[in-house]
């Protein structure tokens, strides 16, 4: 897991491997006297070989203080080194570059996000062997900046972002894989539903940080006001293949513990599936207006 935090006063944030046999799995607590924001992070490796996922969530004491955050979660694909090396490098230049501009004007977020997308792709897309040949790796990438109440998002492949609002849950998100293409000609009565549910390929990705001229960014048009007790959830797929959205609906509505403890609840459900070749699972998970 990509993801580094200060230590300050008034504060308390606590980073720590969970006891277990097999995966190494990792929780995060931010705690504050104020009310805030409080944010959970949780991984599994699950039957893979080693994690390619990779998240990060902005300084505790920034977001903890101000009622702004920043989190970034992203999935890497093409072989174990490859989608490791492709999930950090987005994972952390997009931290690292938000972090130095601190706070961006509303009117700039959609740019920034434009921006850096089409930045990390190359960067991506770029990546070498130690022989000199390219990599063909490749990462999905979902992130929110929370500024206030206002909540932006932006997403590249299957990763998705899901915002949950009493006793519903909604996906933020559009999934960037052949399913997508296959319905637009269900739509234009070229193939039937049935045909395009039948696509053994249908999960392919067609747009992914790396791929080279990244085309399909899903960008929020405007802002979401949240409301307190809101929850925002970046997850990657191996959470929501795994669960329903019923199941994480009912996961993070009942939870009364911190979003540390409720985030590793959602990941310990999706392992506890025993699905075959369960894939990596992590998910953060960010609670407004709560009491840490």
């Amino acid at each position: 897991m990509a993801f580094q935090r200060k230590r300050t006063k008034k504060i308390r944030a606590e980073s720590q491997p969970a006891e277990s046999n097999e995966d190494p799995l990792y929780t995060v607590r931010i705690a504050s006297s104020e009310p805030g924001i409080d944010v959970g992070l949780y991984s599994a490796v699950g039957d893979r070989a080693g994690q390619q996922d990779a998240a990060r969530v902005s300084d505790d004491y920034y977001y903890a203080r101000t009622n702004t955050a920043f989190a970034v979660l992203c999935d890497g694909m093409g072989g174990l080194s490859g989608g490791e090396r492709a999930s950090q490098l987005s994972v952390t230049a997009l931290y690292e570059t938000f972090q130095r501009l601190h706070e961006l004007p509303a009117q700039e977020i959609q740019q920034f996000y434009k921006t850096m997308i089409r930045r990390l792709d190359a960067m991506v897309h770029g990546l070498k062997d130690e022989s000199g040949n390219l990599l063909g790796a490749g990462t999905t990438l979902t992130s929110i900046f929370l500024q206030g109440e206002q909540l932006y998002w932006s997403a590249v492949g299957d990763s998705r972002i899901y915002l949950l609002h009493g006793d519903t849950i909604q996906c933020l998100t559009e999934d960037h894989n052949y399913y997508k293409l296959l319905k637009e000609r269900v739509k234009r009565g070229l193939i039937s539903q049935e045909e395009a549910d039948r696509e053994p390929k249908k999960e392919a990705l067609i747009s992914y940080i790396g791929i080279g001229g990244v085309e399909y960014i899903n960008l929020c048009e405007n802002p979401i006001t949240l409301q307190k007790g809101d929850c925002v959830l970046l997850c990657s797929d191996g959470l929501y293949r795994t669960l329903s959205e019923a199941e994480i609906l009912h996961i993070l509505h009942t939870a009364t513990e911190p979003m540390s403890v409720a985030a590793q609840r959602l990941v310990d459900a999706a392992i506890a599936k025993h699905k075959r070749h369960q894939d990596n699972t992590t998910v953060v998970v960010l609670k407004f207006g709560a009491q840490a």
